[in-house]
Formats: structure tokens, sequence, C-alpha cells
């Protein structure tokens, strides 16, 4: 495979520089490897194959935060690699959709804060390369519902969410099912702050309440 990937370097220099649709696919996959993690998100965009080869390298995050909460109105995800980044869903006033702001750059886009919040959060947690120290998420009764059922679509369509520690923070029963969806056996802590906790005794039997190595359960 190196003398392959020799031999067509070699060639190139005799042709000219080659676009990104020639480079050899080792090469593309390095040069993704190189990109900070936010600027993959946009470079994924590009076109189909960079797509491809951005969604089979891992992400870079190591803690993903989700807030449905309410954040000062808006829906807000922060994104942990070296540092952490916010990016903010706010409803637009004057006509439907929402706007995106993340390092005082705004976009407005049609999608409701709840979809485009989870879209964007769709494409890190859908990499199968995605192995989080933390994962915390902030919602409200009026989206928690539709939270789990989006993240239960998710690991239907691959693989189960790997990350060592959830937390799920003002979080009503129906958002306990969240836990099902995290790998068993990854999955090393369990904190749930939650308004009641009369759904617990359905969690208490999955395989990752039994292999955690610490649960912290607040009823409030």
């Amino acid at each position: 495979m190196a003398k392959n990937l020799a031999d067509e370097l070699d060639s190139m220099k005799i042709s000219g520089p080659p676009s990104l649709f020639e480079m050899p696919t080792e090469m593309v996959y390095k040069i993704a490897g190189k990109v900070d993690p936010f600027s993959r998100l946009t470079v994924r965009k590009v076109c189909r194959n960079l797509r491809n080869v951005i969604d089979d390298t891992d992400p870079g995050f190591k803690k993903v935060e989700v807030d449905l909460g309410g954040y000062a109105g808006s829906h807000r995800l922060c994104l942990t690699s070296s540092i952490c980044s916010y990016i903010y869903y706010s409803p637009n006033s004057n006509n439907p959709g929402c706007t995106v702001e993340r390092n005082s750059q705004r976009k407005s886009i049609e999608k409701t804060q709840l979809n485009a919040i989870l879209d964007d959060l769709a494409v890190i947690v859908k990499n199968p390369k995605l192995r989080l120290d933390n994962f915390v998420i902030v919602s409200s009764c009026g989206n928690s519902k539709e939270f789990v059922e989006w993240l239960r679509e998710i690991t239907q369509s691959g693989s189960l969410l790997h990350t060592k520690r959830i937390r799920v923070i003002d979080c009503p029963g129906d958002l306990l099912g969240v836990l099902s969806h995290c790998k068993p056996g990854f999955l090393e802590a369990i904190e749930f702050y939650c308004f009641n906790s009369g759904k617990i005794d359905e969690i208490t039997n999955l395989e990752q309440w039994k292999r955690a190595k610490s649960i912290n359960i607040d009823s409030r």
C-alpha cells in the first residue's frame, strides 16, 4: 500500500497539483485528521467524498452538552475538544425558523430551534468513532419526549452512544429513557437530576445501570 501511495504521489508531481478528488483516499484521511473538529463540521458540507471521510474520522469532541431548557430563550449546544465552543439556536421574532449563532456569526434558517440543534447533534452522535468522556443533557418537559425519540432513532440506525459519563439535568421522567441508548460497559458514571424518580424502577434492570461504576440520582 505504501508503494502504491508513493507511485500515485509521483505521478501527481508530473501532471501538476492534484485536486482533492484526485488525491489518494489515505491522504484525504490524513488531511481530515489535521482539520480542527469545528472546521470538519463545515468541510463535510463541501461534497459527498469529504463527508464520507469526515464521518469516518473521530470527531475529536470529548464533551457534548445539549441544553433544551430555554437558556435565555435559546437552545444551546456546547462542543468541547481542547476548548468549549457554544452554538445558540434562537427563535426568529418576525418569521418562522430560527437563528443559529457561533462566535458572533449568525445565520437565519427555516428549521425550528429543536430540529436545528438535533440535526447538528446528529452529525456528531451518528459518527461510529465518537468516544465521549461526558454527555450532558439539560431538558425541559416540553422537549423530553422528542429528544428520547430522536436518540432512539439515531441508535437504531447505528451503534449505541459511547460516553463514559451521562449527566441529565432538570429531566422529567421521560428523559430517563436515554440511558438505554448508551453503550453498556463503556458507560461508567450515571448522574440524573430529575423532577421525580417515579420511573427509576424502569431503568434499574438495564445492563447500563448494572455495569456502571458510579450512580447518582437526585430527585427534586
